[in-house]
């Protein structure tokens, strides 16, 4: 998930250390189909076949599909690594 929509800024942004040695490819909010973000994780995870996926986040009001990020990751092979620091409280 992007920073700019609840991401935390360890998965990858540009700003930080994971974003400056990893290819951090983040997904944010389907503005077509509102709140359907694992849509857009979905087609990124197609398009980039990454060898992990993150989930997780820092200020998101919602609750993820976390069976779905699960379907995601097997459907093209990678890692899952829940980051659940936040989630968990």
């Amino acid at each position: 998930m992007s920073l700019a929509d609840g991401g935390h800024l360890t998965h990858g942004a540009s700003v930080n250390f994971s974003g400056k040695i990893y290819n951090a490819v983040q997904y944010g909010i389907d503005h077509k189909h509102g709140f359907d973000r694992l849509r857009r994780a979905a087609e990124l995870a197609v398009a980039h076949k990454p060898k992990m996926i993150i989930g997780g986040f820092s200020a998101y009001s919602r609750i993820l599909d976390w069976a779905k990020f699960r379907e995601i990751a097997d459907e093209v092979g990678a890692y899952l690594l829940v980051d659940m620091a936040h989630v968990a409280g």
